[in-house]
């Protein structure tokens, strides 16, 4: 750290290690989501709209902080609620809630995978109260979502078998897609 912390990552990791109000960029930026939010409260502004909610809600005391526009408030949780509203936040945390109350009906038989799936849970969850997700924190979410759904979910075995041909072809379509 003492050779650069010149740095724009030692920055931000520093604003961020000092507390959630250390960054006055990030909490004007919160408190816009917050305002988009309180506006359109139910079904929110829809994806991706947050330059549209920065240019209506903007607070020029940013622009002396950081030069660069947000497109996004740094927070999924506010994230999702300007661009879902209500709703759309309310079914984002039924996910975890579903997956919370699996490992919690499953924690006598698995205590040890059941406390580190939980764990990993949390720590995600934590995390997004400063940031936003992309492809580095998707993809080991969904893995350890399909993990927790093979392994704390009973299966449900289609009646019904699709025609090898079916499945052959299916994969050729998604292979030329990839």
């Amino acid at each position: 750290f003492p050779f650069w912390k010149d740095s724009v990552i030692a920055g931000r990791i520093y604003s961020i290690s000092q507390g959630l109000g250390a960054d006055p960029s990030r909490a004007i930026n919160w408190n816009i989501a917050w305002q988009a939010f309180a506006a359109r409260p139910l079904l929110g502004w829809g994806s991706n709209n947050y330059v549209i909610i920065q240019q209506e809600f903007y607070n020029p005391r940013l622009l002396d902080l950081v030069r660069e526009r947000f497109d996004r408030p740094h927070n999924k949780y506010l994230e999702v609620a300007v661009d879902a509203g209500a709703l759309g936040l309310a079914s984002y945390l039924s996910i975890f809630g579903v997956v919370a109350y699996a490992l919690f009906c499953k924690r006598k038989k698995e205590p040890l995978l059941g406390a580190l799936c939980a764990g990993i849970f949390v720590a995600y969850l934590a995390q997004n109260g400063t940031a936003f997700d992309h492809p580095a924190s998707y993809i080991p979410l969904l893995f350890l979502l399909a993990f927790a759904n093979a392994r704390f979910f009973s299966p449900h075995l289609p009646s019904i078998r699709p025609h090898a041909y079916l499945v052959a072809g299916g994969w050729y379509v998604a292979g030329i897609f990839l």
